[in-house]
């Protein structure tokens, strides 16, 4: 159901025009003779549209169009009216009308033409309400995320970046976006960082791909990406993997050490769990009892 307000000092358009435009069952229309009855009504009801009169005592259909978009209103607007003249089509469009029809003609095409206006002007606006709040979930979605969202191109450059980078690594969004993603990769990690774009721009989609980012203050931080390719752009999304990989760092570092502290005794070293299960053994235990490290970790004291 379509909802219109008809202004026009013509009672007699208006009735007519009421019935051409319900005899559907769509379309529900309100008449006045006057802007000055109609504006309250405005705040009060919900309308889908607007059908104005231009010339009427008072108040014109262009001031009663002004008022309506000085309101902040963006409701459909369509200037029915007597006066053709190109300067008034001009003005009515320039002060946010959708549609500007002049009266005159067969009734019925006349009458068909504006309820068609109307169901159009409503749609189109029905639709861009809808695309905006698609757009602004999308939007609340890209900017609450706890990980890195990014949309880049196959040239190397950042075109959407959500908050998340500023945290991560100190540049202001607005600092990141149009800038080389490459310009701030670390040195060691550029060849295999072009490599990845170059699969990208054959349309191949790069899972959990590992590389260094250079922080404001100068330290680098590592980032995990999944990124997918759509014609030249990029949709990514990363997170920071620092903390995980120096973790990793250390306990490989640590077990090295251990590694090396077992290989330095000249005697037979092993651990073995409750079930008698070989878990750890040193070099000389493969030396002097001539099994391989393959081997051992299928053994259990019982075997030897």
């Amino acid at each position: 159901m379509y909802r219109i307000l008809y202004v026009d000092d013509e009672p007699g358009l208006l009735e007519i025009a009421k019935i051409f435009l319900e005899r559907g069952g769509e379309i529900r229309v309100d008449t006045h003779v006057s802007v000055k009855n109609a504006l309250p009504l405005l705040m009060q009801e919900n309308y889908d549209a607007i059908i104005s009169d231009y010339q009427m005592p008072g108040m014109d259909g262009i001031q009663f169009l002004k008022r309506v978009r000085e309101a902040g209103s963006t409701i459909p607007f369509i200037l029915f009216t007597g006066k053709g003249r190109e300067e008034i089509v001009i003005q009515a469009l320039n002060e946010g009308a959708d549609f500007s029809l002049q009266k005159g003609g067969e009734p019925i095409s006349q009458f068909a033409e504006l309820s068609n206006k109307v169901r159009y002007a409503i749609n189109s606006k029905r639709a861009e309400e809808a695309v905006k709040e698609k757009t602004a979930e999308l939007d609340r979605f890209f900017n609450s995320s706890l990980d890195l969202l990014c949309i880049a191109d196959t040239e190397g450059k950042f075109r959407r970046l959500n908050p998340e980078w500023e945290q991560t690594l100190g540049y202001p969004v607005n600092e990141l976006l149009g800038k080389r993603f490459l310009d701030l990769v670390h040195p060691d990690d550029l060849g295999p960082t072009m490599e990845a774009v170059a699969r990208l721009g054959g349309q191949n989609v790069i899972l959990n791909f590992q590389n260094r980012y250079r922080h404001k203050d100068g330290s680098y931080r590592w980032i995990e990406w999944r990124s997918y390719p759509h014609g030249n752009l990029i949709y990514a999304a990363a997170r920071d993997v620092t903390d995980r990989k120096l973790t990793e760092e250390a306990l490989l570092s640590e077990k090295n050490l251990t590694d090396a502290i077992f290989n330095s005794v000249p005697g037979m070293i092993y651990l073995y769990d409750a079930e008698g299960h070989l878990i750890r053994w040193n070099k000389k235990h493969e030396l002097m009892t001539g099994y391989s490290t393959e081997e051992l970790s299928h053994m259990q004291l019982a075997d030897w």
